[in-house]
């Protein structure tokens, strides 16, 4: 999958243009006025010094790119079931085959979508590890025999060789302290950073300071839209901010429930268990197939498919604004009086009484599957 290339090589092939794209991920001034050997110069000798500062914020993912060996050193995740995961996957014809396999005719969207999907059962970030590496200039692109291959360059690979000897273990140390990120976040929503500091000391033994957690997470939430920061904790998008000062100070005065290593894997894989996302995904069909609401102007019903069709912006956020409700929602443990009041406000109507029925079924059973507070995360015994 992977074949290697000096850094100098790997941007000389680029196009001016995209040089200049990379010029301003670099935060380089006015690139575009550069000539092209000019900026291979300039960044033949600051990727390097970028890819050893920011080494410590990637993921799994994106660390696995330079080394086959680093799903042996990142132990907390079961790697059988990731395994197992990503077959059923193939096997649903969900994902084509992987790069570099028989396939030849994956297009490059396929094989984004299958690092997409990967990356999102490892670590359920929002950020596509494989672009990221490509669009920073720390991996090359390439087409071979109809075939997508990735070239690593050699000098990049050095310096993770090194890192790797020097400083192996704090980078591991960094690397679990991240899967606890981001399954607190999947588990709790919004998480202080003393109880991360104090559940990952407690889970790995690692010697990272307080102090040194919160610059990690402040750093990684500035430089991934993994999760968003304050002085005192990290939250989730997916909850509102208002709620987080009542749920932090009550967290204070008392121990969050403490995870175990298997409940901890399975939440860095989905935000909800398994039984929640699939109560979602049903629940959120019958809204966008079976339901209108009150068009602004003429007050007629308009569907999601016709908003769609005829690019109506009110309408389409609506639609947005309930099925984000509902992913708070059922997070925070609120009832079906909720759940009913954000589809009145929005003037939603199901299509017939039992789909209306069906809808009010799928949430009690999504919020009945899904950690009511102040409980704070299913057992791993009922995923």
């Amino acid at each position: 999958m992977y074949e290697t290339t000096t850094l100098k090589q790997g941007l000389r092939n680029l196009k001016k243009k995209d040089l200049v794209t990379l010029g301003k991920n670099h935060g380089i001034d006015a690139p575009y006025k550069m000539k092209k050997e000019d900026l291979v110069m300039v960044f033949n000798d600051l990727i390097p010094e970028r890819f050893i500062e920011e080494i410590f914020y990637f993921s799994p993912n994106e660390l696995m790119v330079y080394s086959d060996d680093f799903s042996k050193m990142f132990g907390d995740l079961d790697q059988t079931q990731v395994r197992e995961s990503l077959q059923k996957v193939k096997d649903d014809i969900l994902i084509p085959n992987l790069p570099g396999k028989s396939n030849e005719d994956v297009s490059m969207e396929e094989v984004y979508q299958t690092f997409d999907l990967i990356k999102k059962m490892i670590m359920n970030e929002d950020v596509d590890n494989l672009n990221y590496l490509i669009n920073m200039g720390y991996a090359f692109l390439s087409r071979k025999d109809k075939n997508s291959t990735f070239k690593i360059p050699s000098e990049l690979k050095e310096v993770f060789l090194t890192i790797m000897e020097k400083r192996g273990n704090e980078l591991l140390d960094y690397q679990s302290l991240q899967m606890h990120i981001v399954s607190l976040l999947n588990l709790y929503g919004v998480c202080s950073y003393h109880q991360l500091h104090k559940m990952h000391k407690k889970r790995t033994g690692s010697p990272l300071t307080l102090e040194k957690v919160i610059m990690y997470v402040v750093k990684l939430s500035e430089q991934r839209p993994l999760c968003q920061t304050t002085l005192d904790y990290f939250y989730n998008d997916a909850l509102h901010h208002e709620e987080f000062k009542t749920i932090i100070d009550s967290d204070l005065n008392r121990d969050y429930y403490i995870p175990t290593e298997e409940e901890l894997t399975a939440y860095s894989y989905a935000f909800f268990r398994p039984k929640a996302a699939k109560n979602y995904q049903e629940l959120k069909e019958i809204i966008l197939n079976h339901s209108k609401t009150l068009g602004p102007i003429n007050e007629d019903l308009v569907s999601y498919s016709e908003a769609l069709k005829w690019k109506d912006g009110p309408i389409l956020k609506a639609y947005e604004k309930v099925l984000d409700a509902v992913l708070f929602y059922g997070k925070m443990g609120y009832g079906l009086y909720d759940f009913i009041s954000i589809l009145d406000q929005e003037y939603f109507k199901f299509n017939t009484l039992n789909q209306m029925n069906r809808a009010y079924s799928l949430y009690l059973e999504f919020q009945e599957n899904t950690r009511k507070w102040p409980l704070k995360g299913a057992l791993y015994s009922e995923l």
